[in-house]
């Protein structure tokens, strides 16, 4: 499986997925320039490359939604404190 980490995620988040032999690259990481673009900028990119976004948005969820097909699902996780 191949991740796409957004950048509101420690760069390690990358790392361990690595680490656990999942194809995981950061926004940070992509072409030049596109650090802080907008969500669906960062949803078009993670389409083209076959990827799974990784993202703690809430404001992306709405626009992974948008482009929902049978190919690309849209599942949130919800984190809670304990």
């Amino acid at each position: 499986m191949r991740f796409k980490v957004d950048e509101n995620l420690p760069v390690e988040t990358a790392e361990v997925l690595r680490q656990e032999g999942f194809n995981a690259a950061t926004v940070a990481e992509t072409e030049k320039g596109i650090k802080g673009a907008t969500d669906p900028t960062v949803i078009e990119m993670c389409q083209k490359e076959s990827r799974t976004l990784i993202t703690l948005d809430t404001v992306s969820y709405t626009h992974l939604r948008a482009h929902e097909t049978s190919l690309h699902l849209v599942c949130r996780l919800l984190l809670e404190k304990k």
